[in-house]
């Protein structure tokens, strides 16, 4: 087990203002809408020593799901809390040579109101919908070098970066914008696999209508169910959540984390969770 340092008593939630960084199967060339963000312990598939890292679930316009890392810093001098949805450093901010410190640059030049992060990489990243480019990774000492596999090339390192936002995250609960390419026109979310992501009305009274995270997700699949009138992948499904939903941004959050759990999808009554598909039944 990874062992963090033990006297964090003066650390501080790291802010992602770039202003406040301090020294220290790729996706891309394609639209995405963030469904999932934290912070994790990663090893680079058991190639590195573990560090910490910032973890996120892209969906495509094809209802594709793709998991991405970017890595924020070692666990003596980053730690995570929270439950994940944060990280604290000594020095208030990001280390600014990481890939997440980068990422959080691009997202400022890109049009991100600085004055809107809270630190929270849930609140601030799920529901965010731009267009992502890959650029060369930034040289640095002491990184470990991937071997390619048997018959392989080397790869340049790249680091994936959001070069365009479509919508920010509090925007993006309406009708989504459609006809998109290269990340210059405004973006079709649905596509044609999965038109039913298309916002339809507001569904706040039916995900909020008691305060029970179990009976609120649950009455919230129901829904989408009943309004898209298709299976739906939980991709797809935590995609018309982020389109539908107007209330607390935190609730959507827990019902998005609830409904990406397959014990929870296979125990609610009037819905059929099979190989990866929910629907009605």
């Amino acid at each position: 087990m990874v062992q963090q340092s033990q006297d964090q008593s003066d650390w501080a939630v790291a802010s992602f203002d770039p202003a406040d960084q301090t020294q220290g199967g790729l996706f891309g060339e394609a639209n995405g809408l963030i469904s999932d963000a934290e912070f994790v312990f990663w090893d680079y598939q058991g190639k590195a020593p573990p560090t910490i890292a910032l973890k996120l679930k892209i969906v495509d316009d094809e209802g594709a799901e793709n998991e991405q890392v970017w890595s924020v810093g070692h666990p003596t001098r980053v730690a995570i809390v929270n439950g994940g949805a944060s990280v604290a450093t000594p020095t208030k901010g990001l280390p600014g040579g990481s890939n997440v410190a980068d990422l959080m640059r691009e997202l400022v030049n890109a049009g991100f109101p600085v004055n809107k992060f809270t630190g929270n990489c849930k609140t601030d990243l799920i529901g965010l919908y731009g267009f992502w480019r890959r650029k060369p990774a930034p040289k640095r000492d002491g990184l470990p070098q991937t071997a390619p596999a048997e018959g392989e090339q080397q790869r340049e390192r790249t680091v994936l970066y959001v070069s365009k936002i479509h919508k920010l995250p509090w925007e993006n609960k309406g009708a989504v914008p459609t006809n998109t390419n290269s990340g210059g026109a405004a973006p079709n979310v649905g596509g044609s696999p999965v038109p039913q992501m298309q916002a339809t009305a507001p569904v706040q009274a039916a995900i909020s209508a008691n305060g029970d995270l179990a009976s609120d997700a649950a009455n919230t699949v129901l829904t989408a169910l009943a309004t898209v009138g298709e299976p739906l992948t939980k991709a797809q499904l935590s995609v018309w959540i982020i389109n539908n939903y107007e209330g607390d941004p935190k609730a959507r959050v827990s019902i998005i984390g609830q409904i990406n759990k397959d014990d929870f999808l296979g125990s609610i009554a009037g819905v059929k969770f099979e190989n990866g598909v929910i629907s009605l039944g």
